[in-house]
């Protein structure tokens, strides 16, 4: 009978960004990788790999000097693996000589091994189904994690040299970037340097390079998660199925990355007489998991991009469709941190991440659902200025009035037909208006075309008006009755709704609810090169 066994790394992020330093974050991203997952699936030559790396601990490379001809990887990506050892005996070797092992070379990793027997839990996992196992590996690796000991200690005795975090400096880690960290970031950039076009697109680890010459310099991270996998895995009965839904998803989402900042990349060589490339910082495309550092300029429009593209792969994949999806397509959801370059970058990335969140969380709001239409796949971002603890949630109630105020329309919808619905505004309605004002198209022969432009003070006018009462904000706009009619007009060409004071209206218990449409634009315009369609 068999045994399996699962490997997993806890904490994986606080790992992997200790450090301040892109090339450091990509070896040791490369770390958790190598010692929780079998490489010969990425599809380079990995004895050429192995001989590179010559000396680091490899899982793959352990097992195979170890336990050969004793061992089957059944699953193998996103940072873990299921391992079938042919009896208890070796399996339990393994998990002992192997976390040794994990302890020597990357003290600080956090590995966690879990054990199931086909004879000692056959009451558990019945049929044995793929299913089954996993999620019994996965728990008892939970409870491993749950039941750890506190992690409160003595960093240092006063004695050792102090890194950049505060800890004593690890002598290994340094000698593994010295040595191998221009092999391992080879790599880790191997299939992105190989699908792109290295005349338009930079591939970069530094994020000096997105620093300009003149003006202010930001730097866009994208952050993207699919919807509902865990839900598909767990139908899934077979380690096959399991390995060929595996491979599908990477295959969709690394396309869906290459193809978007290609487009991009085009469109950014055709709207400029330079040949200005188009700058992209790969961080983990790990199944469903994204993370990229793009410039900040491109970055809402290449998430929303890829996420197009994730849905209109999946739909292209018949075979996927069919066995997996039940004829429906992938959905995922993007959060965007536009943060300045020199901003510290992990804290960018977890503010990505919390976007990507809130963003999932509006899956679950009540909605209107069209037959062949899933409206699952959203994006939010946020133009953070200034380093602080907690992001500030900008919703006010009056104090005097019965009305509340939101400021934000976001997350948007990528995948919905209609510009409006259910208080939902399409990605593609809000490029649109974005768009619109920035080159005054307000597709209406009544207004002067000489004359159609919106103007930057009138612009900036609303936005200190808005945060002053819906009184003050109505007003100053019926002052400005010109400019307020074309940009009521580009909002209801894009919504196709009569839209009435940039707002719109809704009762939540007897309690009216007034929601700005215009602050989410005004606050992109600067990142939408204004004036460039």
């Amino acid at each position: 009978m068999s045994v399996y066994v699962y490997l997993d790394v806890s904490q994986k992020q606080e790992y992997i960004y200790k450090k301040n330093k892109l090339k450091d974050n990509l070896v040791r991203s490369f770390i958790v990788k190598a010692t929780t997952e079998k490489l010969s699936d990425q599809h380079r030559d990995i004895e050429a790999i192995r001989t590179k790396l010559e000396g680091l601990l490899i899982l793959e490379t352990y097992l195979n000097d170890n336990y050969s001809g004793l061992f089957e990887f059944e699953y193998s990506g996103g940072g873990n693996s299921i391992i079938r050892f042919t009896c208890l005996e070796k399996a339990k070797e393994f998990l002992e000589n192997y976390s040794y092992e994990i302890l020597n070379y990357y003290p600080d990793l956090e590995l966690y091994i879990s054990i199931a027997d086909e004879i000692a839990d056959k009451e558990i996992l019945h049929n044995y189904e793929a299913s089954r196992i996993r999620e019994l590996l996965i728990s008892r690796s939970d409870q491993q994690k749950d039941s750890r000991k506190s992690r409160f200690k003595r960093w240092s005795y006063g004695i050792e040299e102090i890194d950049e975090t505060g800890k004593a400096k690890l002598y290994g880690e340094e000698t593994i970037e010295t040595i191998y960290g221009n092999e391992i970031r080879e790599f880790m950039l191997y299939d992105y340097k190989e699908n792109l076009d290295e005349d338009r697109i930079k591939i970069t680890t530094e994020l000096n390079d997105y620093k300009k010459e003149n003006g202010k310099s930001y730097i866009g991270v994208i952050s993207i998660d699919g919807n509902r996998m865990g839900e598909i895995v767990e139908k899934i009965a077979s380690f096959e199925d399991l390995r060929g839904f595996s491979k599908a998803i990477n295959n969709i989402y690394f396309i869906a990355i290459i193809k978007a900042l290609t487009e991009h990349a085009s469109r950014k060589n055709n709207n400029q007489e330079s040949t200005e490339r188009l700058i992209v910082t790969p961080i983990l495309q790990a199944g469903d998991d994204i993370c990229i550092i793009v410039e900040a300029e491109q970055a809402v429009d290449i998430a929303a991009s890829i996420l197009k593209s994730i849905n209109t792969l999946s739909q292209n994949n018949v075979a996927l469709m069919n066995k997996y999806l039940d004829n429906k397509y992938l959905t995922a959801c993007a959060g965007v941190a536009i943060v300045k370059h020199g901003y510290p970058y992990f804290e960018a990335i977890k503010i990505a991440e919390k976007l990507c969140y809130e963003a999932k969380s509006s899956l679950y709001r009540p909605r209107t659902e069209k037959e062949g239409l899933q409206r699952q796949t959203l994006i939010s971002w946020e133009i953070v200025q200034s380093q602080v603890k907690e992001r500030i949630k900008f919703d006010s109630y009056s104090k005097y009035q019965n009305y509340e105020l939101e400021y934000n329309i976001k997350p948007l919808c990528i995948d919905q037909e209609l510009g409006l619905e259910d208080g939902i505004i399409s990605y593609d309605a809000f490029i649109k208006i974005t768009r619109d004002i920035a080159v005054g198209n307000t597709e209406d022969a009544t207004f002067d075309s000489d004359d159609n432009k919106i103007s930057n003070s009138f612009l900036e006018g609303i936005k200190q008006h808005m945060y002053g009462g819906i009184e003050q904000y109505c007003l100053y706009l019926d002052i400005n009755k010109k400019q307020t009619a074309k940009l009521e007009k580009i909002f209801e060409n894009a919504l196709n709704e009569n839209i009435e004071y940039l707002l719109i209206d809704s009762e939540d218990n007897g309690r009216k609810k007034h929601t700005y449409l215009i602050n989410d634009v005004i606050e992109l315009l600067p990142f939408m090169k204004r004036g460039v369609e």
